[in-house]
């Protein structure tokens, strides 16, 4: 007899959506992409979805693992959506249940909507995070200009620069704060993006991501009034590392040779360490 697939509790994927993304402030990020889309109509056009979802994908990746009733829960996040097991692993597991990112993006505008998505702290500080983060994007760009590119691109952060950081990126976030500066900033982007389509040597690395940077503009034009006040002043949840992260830790390796076998030693010949003493050796590797 054939076993039933497993059908994860609504609780274990919304505590997944809300802690499992890897990315550092994902659910601040998440909140200024969904509100310019939000403050529009409260509801998702199709446009909408292809960008979040685009989003969704960006921030959630890699393996989580969760405690929730005392139960253990693991997920992966690939192509398809979110796999989610009981159990220490997901990737890989016959029976996992896969949530597709469609309806994963639906879950978490549902959540922001009830306000329980977040924290109410993070639905207040989302716009700041995005200005220091979106400051920080534009500084490596201005930076890493060639000869010919300056004086013709990006001069709208000219006034910005010279400081070094970190008080650069707080007087560029404090100008995208103003939408009238945030928008002269974006021309003088736009400009750059379309130039740089044309000629590549306007740029010494190619690696500037400038979809996303132009897109992160978007939250910062709209009306943060319309932001929806989330209820929590505190999310906790208990989280574990699953097989599934540490066997892509082992077959990676790291950046120091023996790295495999240090991975491999530090989780099974002493199991005890906490999580944190886990999460932290994985980052020095």
């Amino acid at each position: 007899m054939t076993p039933f697939a497993f059908s994860c509790p609504q609780e274990v994927i919304d505590d997944f959506l809300r802690f499992g993304s890897n990315t550092a402030k994902s659910r601040m990020h998440m909140i200024a992409a969904i509100l310019p889309w939000y403050s529009e109509n409260g509801q998702l056009s199709e446009e909408a979805r292809s960008v979040l979802v685009r989003v969704l994908r960006r921030e959630y990746h890699g393996g989580y693992g969760l405690v929730v009733d005392g139960v253990r829960y693991a997920a992966w996040y690939d192509d398809q959506g979110i796999r989610i097991s009981r159990g220490n692993s997901a990737r890989h597991a016959p029976f996992a249940e896969t949530i597709p990112w469609n309806d994963a993006l639906d879950r978490i505008w549902n959540l922001y909507a009830a306000g329980t998505f977040a924290t109410n702290v993070e639905a207040v500080e989302a716009h700041s995070n995005e200005c220091r983060d979106l400051a920080l994007s534009l500084l490596y760009l201005y930076y890493d200009r060639t000869a010919q590119c300056r004086g013709k691109y990006l001069s709208s952060l000219d006034p910005y620069v010279g400081g070094g950081y970190p008080e650069e990126q707080a007087g560029l976030a404090e100008a995208l704060a103003d939408k009238d500066k945030a928008y002269a900033i974006k021309k003088d982007l736009d400009a750059f993006m379309d130039a740089y389509e044309n000629d590549r040597s306007l740029l010494r690395w190619p690696y500037h991501n400038l979809p996303k940077i132009k897109s992160r503009f978007a939250s910062l034009l709209v009306s943060w009034d319309s932001v929806v006040p989330q209820a929590a002043a505190e999310l906790t949840h208990n989280p574990f590392i699953t097989e599934d992260e540490l066997d892509a830790a082992i077959s990676s390796g790291s950046n120091y040779v023996g790295g495999k076998k240090r991975i491999y030693d530090y989780f099974t010949v002493n199991p005890s360490h906490t999580q944190k003493d886990k999460a932290d050796f994985l980052k020095d590797e």
